[in-house]
C-alpha cells in the first residue's frame, strides 16, 4: 500500500539553479498525511506489504506531512490547505499469479485521547 502520487509529473519541467531537484519534488508527499506505521519506507509514502483474507482490514497509524522544505508555505498554511482532504492511497492486491491496483480515497478520522 502507498500514498498516491496523483502527479507523477510533477517535477518534470525545467529546473532553476538552486530550485529542488526533480527527484525531491517527486518524493515529497503532497498531501495531508504519511504513514507512521512500522514497516513503512522512510519518507512515510509506503508499508510493508500484508497477507489479508477477502473481507479482513487492517487499520495503519498516519501522522501529518510537513510543507516542503524548498515551500514558501508555514506549517500552518499548509494544514490549512489540506484540512479535510482523504488520503488518496493505491492498493496493489496479488492473488493466485494476478495482479491488479486499486485506486482508494480514504477520509481521515482523528481519534483524540481522553
Amino acid at each position: 500500500m502507498s500514498i498516491r502520487n496523483d502527479n507523477p509529473h510533477r517535477g518534470d519541467g525545467p529546473q532553476l539553479a538552486g530550485t529542488a531537484s526533480p527527484e525531491e519534488v517527486r518524493a515529497h508527499i503532497w498531501g495531508p498525511w504519511k504513514f507512521s506505521a512500522d514497516g513503512r519506507d522512510d519518507t512515510g509514502r509506503t508499508v510493508a506489504p500484508q497477507h489479508l483474507a477477502v473481507g479482513e482490514w487492517t487499520r495503519y497509524g498516519l501522522t501529518p506531512t510537513s510543507p516542503p522544505t524548498w515551500s514558501a508555505s508555514t506549517t500552518d498554511d499548509w494544514r490549512r490547505d489540506y484540512a479535510n482532504e482523504p488520503v488518496r492511497l493505491s492498493i496493489t492486491a496479488r492473488s493466485k499469479g494476478s495482479e491488479w491496483t486499486v485506486p482508494l480515497e480514504v477520509p481521515v478520522t482523528i481519534e483524540t485521547g481522553s
